[in-house]
């Protein structure tokens, strides 16, 4: 009775090391994948193409009620670029990141928290930022 406790501890202790070391093995490549860097296909953004977009953006509606939706449109951007707008007031800066498709249109949504002038600013967020756009919009 006492040697089958000691094989079933055996094996598990085992399978506890296997599975310890499979863990291992999936954070090193994982590092290792990201260390390489993401989508670097020619023509997918500005990390692939090296080419800035040429973007635009507008705000609807414009104006917005305080606490009201408001979605920033953009277009002109390479698809699937990756991009991150910067809304702005006089209260500080939300951060959004849409996807853009394949036509390199995006669009995002979010509330009018603070009355007055308001500025969404495009980014492309390849390597470094880089300012692409700007559009401004009241809320009030």
């Amino acid at each position: 009775m006492r040697t089958k406790a000691i094989v079933v501890h055996i094996t598990q202790a085992l399978a506890e090391g296997a599975l310890i070391a499979v863990l291992v093995l999936g954070l090193i490549a994982g590092t290792a994948f990201a260390a390489r860097g993401g989508n670097t296909a020619p023509g997918h953004g500005h990390g692939g193409s090296g080419t800035p977009s040429a973007g635009v953006c507008s705000v609807t509606p414009n104006p917005v009620a305080l606490g009201g939706m408001y979605t920033v449109n953009g277009s002109g951007f390479n698809p699937y670029e990756m991009v991150q707008v910067q809304v702005s007031d006089s209260h500080g800066t939300q951060v959004l990141f849409p996807p853009i498709d394949g036509t390199g249109t995006f669009s995002a949504t979010s509330y009018a928290s603070w009355a007055g002038t308001s500025t969404a600013t495009v980014y492309d967020s390849g390597k470094t930022l880089l300012k692409v756009t700007s559009c401004s919009f009241q809320v009030g």
